[in-house]
């Protein structure tokens, strides 16, 4: 059966290629720039590729001229067992070129804050044992009395204008090596933030090292042997 041409509906148009010219020459030559700048990627990834591997095995080659850097290596016994390799070579894996070791020491477990904790007034007056901590006070001020390291005036007789000095108290509990308890301490010092040189003080003395840092000291050495 036959159907009028007019009554049909109308082709779809492309927008995408509508007003575009269809020249086989033109479609030729968009074939031929797409395959020119597809070469062109290929051939320029190629020659960079070269160019890093070239220019990382110069650098690799000087470095390795200049330096005498080598593996670790650490004597086995005669006729090591299979552990025995195997240990010592992952103390090799984890010792620097250097000759330090790329792992935490057991020495520095040896370091614990629970001994060198300071307390102030306040926290002291909360622990256990702050009765030991008030004796610790008054054999403190009593030795700074018997050595006359200060002389008792009355307020009214300081003279207008002038700025007293406040104290703090610091306590701690001192150990001995094995972690027992020694003692309790109790310090008595000048509130440094209200002092100025050459008005209140006029030298400094007596430095005061925390026993953290001697003992990192001390695990440093050991390790470097350098003792």
């Amino acid at each position: 059966m036959e159907t009028d041409s007019h009554l049909q509906m109308p082709t779809c148009v492309n927008l995408h290629e509508s007003g575009l010219q269809r020249s086989v020459r033109l479609r030729e030559k968009k074939l031929k720039d797409a395959r020119d700048n597809s070469a062109k990627k290929k051939n320029k990834v190629h020659v960079a590729f070269g160019t890093v591997t070239r220019k990382a095995a110069w650098l690799g080659g000087i470095y390795a001229l200049l330096t005498t850097v080598q593996m670790p290596s650490h004597p086995l016994p005669e006729n090591p067992s299979i552990t025995s390799k195997v240990i010592n070579k992952f103390h090799e894996c984890n010792e620097l070129f250097d000759g330090t070791i790329n792992q935490i020491h057991n020495f520095a477990l040896a370091t614990d804050l629970s001994n060198n904790e300071v307390f102030t007034f306040t926290q002291a007056m909360r622990q256990d044992d702050r009765a030991q901590f008030v004796d610790a006070m008054m054999k403190e001020v009593r030795d700074h009395e018997e050595r006359e390291y200060w002389d008792l005036v009355l307020r009214s007789t300081i003279p207008k204008g002038v700025r007293t000095t406040q104290a703090i108290w610091s306590f701690k509990r001192k150990r001995f090596p094995d972690g027992t308890l020694n003692k309790h301490k109790a310090i008595l010092c000048a509130h440094g933030g209200m002092q100025q040189w050459g008005e209140n003080y006029w030298e400094t003395y007596s430095p005061v090292v925390n026993m953290l840092t001697v003992r990192l000291i001390l695990a440093i050495a050991h390790i470097h042997k350098l003792d």
